[in-house]
């Protein structure tokens, strides 16, 4: 038997472990680390949103919405704190 087979019709390599082939799948890796906005929200999805969380997991796209969210609310909090500071006269 083949250490390795290619499928065509799928695209997907398989490697022989025993007597079974099994897929050689990969997740997709970036070197963006999640902030604490997306953690605080990756914890409401897990606790207040159970089917969306558990979609967007086995999309593989979970990651990439809470790094857009992380974005968007660091971005979002940092203009509320200019905001703030102006209309407080802060300058430090």
């Amino acid at each position: 038997m083949k250490q390795t087979i290619h499928n065509e019709k799928t695209g997907i390599d398989y490697t022989l472990v025993g007597e079974v082939y099994l897929p050689n799948l990969v997740l997709p890796h970036d070197n963006y680390e999640i902030g604490v906005w997306g953690e605080r929200y990756r914890t409401y999805l897990k606790t207040h949103r159970k089917p969306f969380y558990t979609s967007l997991k086995m999309q593989c796209k979970l990651d990439e919405h809470l790094r857009e969210v992380d974005m968007r609310a660091s971005e979002m909090y940092d203009r509320l704190v200019k905001q703030f500071a102006q209309r407080e006269g802060i300058t430090e």
